[in-house]
Order: structure tokens, then C-alpha cells, then sequence
């Protein structure tokens, strides 16, 4: 009879036992799921500065390809009504020679 109530004694605690392993495995569970979350919190917080950081960067470099684009067409305007100037003293020279009585013909070299 003494063996009996040792073992439903010896039963007994090492129910007490489970479950209050059971309680800290859950709580050691609920620990490490609250950490994840917060990890996962920092990732996604991290990920969104990295999208927003492409982002900035993406705009700054259409911003100076424009500005840059802006440029060369100016440039080449300038280079163009330059050109179209220089086209027009030649003209201007060449009806001049016509009128004056000399040859078409004539190689005129204008310097701006």
C-alpha cells in the first residue's frame, strides 16, 4: 500500500512537473514569438528606408539627366544659330561679290 501511494505521489509530481515545464516551454514560446515580431518590425523597417533611400537616388539622377540634357541641348541650339549666323554673313558677302560684279564662286571665310 506504501509503494501504491509513493508511485500516485511520485505520479503526481512529475504531473506537476510536465505542466509547469509545459507553462515555461509556453512561455519561453510566447517570448521568442514576440521577438520575431519585433524583428520582423525592424526588417520591414529597414527594407522601407532602403526603397525610399532607391527612391531619392533615382530622383536625383532623372534631376541632373535632365539638367544635363537641358545643357547639351543649349549647347548644340547655340552651336546651330552660330553656324546659321555664319551661314548668313556668307550669303550676305557671297550677293555682295554678285552685285559688285565678281564671281559666284567666291570662298568667303567668316570669323566670328
Amino acid at each position: 500500500m506504501l509503494a501504491k501511494q509513493e508511485a500516485k505521489e511520485e505520479a503526481k509530481q512529475a504531473k506537476q512537473a510536465a505542466k509547469e515545464e509545459a507553462k515555461q516551454a509556453k512561455v519561453e514560446a510566447k517570448e521568442e514569438a514576440k521577438q520575431a515580431k519585433v524583428e520582423a518590425k525592424e526588417e520591414e523597417k529597414a527594407a522601407a528606408k532602403l526603397v525610399k533611400d532607391a527612391e531619392k537616388a533615382e530622383k536625383k539622377a532623372a534631376a541632373k539627366l535632365a539638367k544635363d540634357v537641358e545643357k547639351v541641348e543649349k549647347k548644340a541650339a547655340a552651336k546651330l544659330a552660330k553656324e546659321a549666323q555664319n551661314e548668313e554673313r556668307t550669303d550676305i558677302i557671297r550677293t555682295i561679290c554678285e552685285n559688285l560684279g565678281q564671281s559666284s564662286n567666291v570662298s568667303v571665310e567668316v570669323t566670328a
